[in-house]
């Protein structure tokens, strides 16, 4: 009996597509209420790849294409800015989420452009990051002592 060894390609085609084999989708519904006293700047987040546009961070669209506008309202990624006293709702969004990667929703206090919401950090008192649950997932934005702050309602 021989014993036949798979081509290199075969095994790197295999190997590649075993990585691929952890992606899942996941959705969400995501309910924001402001309550700053000021309008709130949302951006949706991945904590891991796959790239996708709709979860393009202000850093994702800063490397994609310098000529793209300022402003963040009307550009794929996203999901625009909030009025106090306001609430944002999105049904139904979904994402596709390799390994323990996943979905964000991040908020920054005032009305941004992307170059202004490049310069908060995570650790910047103007920004949040609130960990998504696949399904309905509920986020009062409040004022915390010149912080930013998030409360979840169940």
């Amino acid at each position: 009996m021989t014993l036949r060894l798979a081509p290199l390609s075969l095994i790197a085609a295999l190997a590649a597509a075993g990585c691929g084999a952890g992606t899942r989708t996941d959705t969400f519904d995501i309910d924001i209420k402001n309550g700053t006293s000021g309008p709130v700047t949302l951006s949706l987040a991945k904590s891991g790849p796959p790239y996708e546009p709709t979860w393009a961070t202000p850093e994702d669209l800063a490397i994609e294409s310098p000529k793209i506008r300022e402003e963040w309202a009307g550009n794929p990624s996203g999901m625009g800015t909030i009025p106090p006293g306001k609430t944002a709702s999105v049904k139904g969004l979904t994402g596709r989420f390799d390994g323990g990667s996943r979905g964000l929703l991040r908020a920054y206090a005032g009305e941004l452009t992307i170059s202004q919401m490049l310069a908060r950090g995570k650790d910047s008192p103007d920004r949040v990051e609130v960990p998504l649950v696949p399904g309905a997932n509920r986020v009062v934005l409040t004022d915390k002592g010149g912080r930013i702050g998030v409360e979840k309602e169940k």
